[in-house]
């Protein structure tokens, strides 16, 4: 097991279509963000997601949660900050932090475990070369 402690961070707008009824972003669109952090964060050191496809490996999610802090509504500017917590031969977890890029404060926050598996959905032990891989990255980014 490694834990780590790199980030990413990018910025989006709220659109209207992410908005309900009340006129604040639905819950559902957390995740969304959530995962754009995910392929962001993995893309900024050299990887993606077609490259766990093409070593037989998916990464479905086993375990996500979310906790709203404070409301979003429509036009917001947000950052959606993206660290890379721990990383094991059959998981990785992410934290992420949404927050309203002109007041700082803190809207979301949540995390998302993403086990290794084969194409049959079975647990499949991450290779040496890609673990290293993702280690590599993150030191060369501290």
């Amino acid at each position: 097991m490694v834990t780590l402690d790199s980030s990413h961070e990018f910025e989006i707008r709220v659109r209207f279509a992410e908005t309900d009824v009340y006129g604040l972003v639905h819950h559902s669109n957390f995740f969304i963000w959530f995962e754009m952090g995910r392929i962001e964060f993995l893309r900024e050191i050299g990887l993606t997601l077609k490259d766990f496809e093409a070593e037989g490996f998916y990464l479905p999610i086993r375990d996500a949660s979310c906790r709203t802090h404070h409301p979003i509504r429509n036009d917001d500017l947000l950052v959606i900050k993206t660290k890379l917590i721990e990383i094991t031969p059959v998981r990785i977890v992410f934290d992420y932090e949404i927050c309203a890029k002109d007041t700082k404060k803190i809207a979301v926050t949540g995390n998302t475990t993403n086990a290794f598996v084969d194409s049959s959905g079975n647990l499949k032990r991450l290779q040496s070369s890609i673990f290293e891989r993702i280690e590599k990255a993150i030191g060369d980014r501290d």
